[in-house]
């Protein structure tokens, strides 16, 4: 079934006062949920300390969410690990890490099964990554080190999968040359790194976020970028002759500092939090609303009670059918100790840009 539905769009037909779009809301039993998100609900409990910008897992053996290092005004929050009990709805200090992760702003962290990798700097010149097994809390330090420049603002993103035979792999991508972004892929069978990815020509792709969601990694937004471009990894050996290609939809507008998650479904990726730039300045506003790729294009979501999502540097998870927001700051730079849960997916519904025909 399909529905067609007129909607309000900037177009070429504005200044003959004519203002449409049409949307087509694909309607299939294979999505689940409704075409937008619940309200958010916020957890009665807090965090132990208000943070953001905290690495985060989902351990599902022991049904709990793994919070590490992350920023706050007492400097007090570097070293946490800080354990989420999704049953009790309850949070347990554990012991503190060896390192502070308190360093970057990026995407430094990635979640791939019970492995949880993080980004922090070795010295000025060096990148190091660690491996938290999350199901075990074992922290395996400086398990990869890297040569590069550092910078505050980690213009960089971390991503994590294994291609179809399990092995492990990470995708680091470097976004500090201007109109285009570079990358590499680490291989845990080899020790090493294995190839550089293609170079995509884009502009303005930095603070973006990155997730591999089967077999294809997508860097979404960015300071001056709306659009969502992918790359097939499903094949480590033939990325050199991969093409990226540019997901169907645009965000609303540059989005910077939000997080990726793997959703519920295999071709599910959300976007959830992060900083907008207003269309008449370079003012910051939280952005509220969640995005979601479904089969290869982006929709938007506004979520009832979603002001309370508008934080950057948020510690997304999807956990026990649902998501899960923890900490965060906002643009005037309040810091949070709450979470919230929401439990709809967003379905397949996309809104066409002007020009576009529904078929």
């Amino acid at each position: 079934k399909y529905l067609l539905k007129i909607e309000a769009c900037r177009s070429t037909m504005h200044q003959a006062g004519i203002i449409l779009t049409l949307q087509l809301a694909l309607l299939t039993s294979s999505i689940s949920g409704s075409n937008s998100f619940d309200e958010w609900t916020t957890g009665e409990s807090l965090l132990p300390r208000s943070a953001y910008s905290m690495a985060v897992g989902y351990d599902e053996s022991n049904n709990r969410t793994i919070l590490i290092g992350g920023k706050s005004e007492l400097d007090d929050t570097s070293r946490q690990v800080v354990s989420f009990d999704h049953a009790e709805e309850t949070f347990t200090d554990l012991v503190a890490a060896n390192f502070d992760y308190d360093l970057f702003s990026g995407q430094f962290y990635a979640q791939n099964g019970d492995h949880l990798y993080i980004a922090r700097g070795g010295d000025s010149c060096s990148l190091v990554i660690d491996r938290v097994t999350l199901s075990t809390l074992q922290f395996d330090y400086g398990l990869i080190s890297t040569a590069v420049e550092l910078d505050f603002g980690f213009p960089h993103c971390l991503a994590a999968f294994s291609d179809a035979v399990q092995n492990e792999y990470l995708v680091l991508l470097d976004f500090r040359e201007s109109g285009v972004v570079t990358g590499k892929v680490y291989s845990f069978t080899a020790n090493s790194w294995l190839t550089n990815i293609p170079a995509l020509a884009a502009t303005g792709k930095d603070k973006a976020a990155c997730v591999v969601q089967n077999g294809l990694l997508y860097v979404a937004g960015g300071v001056e970028s709306t659009s969502v471009d992918a790359l097939d990894v499903s094949n480590v050996l033939a990325i050199v002759s991969s093409q990226w290609e540019v997901v169907g939809g645009t965000f609303h507008s540059p989005l910077m500092y939000h997080r990726a998650v793997v959703g519920p479904a295999t071709n599910d990726v959300l976007f959830v939090g992060g900083a907008i730039a207003g269309n008449a300045s370079a003012d910051l506003e939280g952005n509220a609303i969640i995005y979601g790729i479904v089969d290869n294009y982006l929709h938007s979501s506004n979520a009832a009670g979603a002001a309370s999502m508008e934080d950057l540097e948020v510690a997304v998870v999807f956990a026990s059918g649902a998501l899960f927001s923890f900490g965060g700051v906002s643009v005037d730079g309040l810091i949070s100790d709450g979470w919230q849960t929401s439990t709809a997916a967003i379905t397949e519904t996309g809104t066409l840009t002007c020009g576009e025909t529904a078929t």
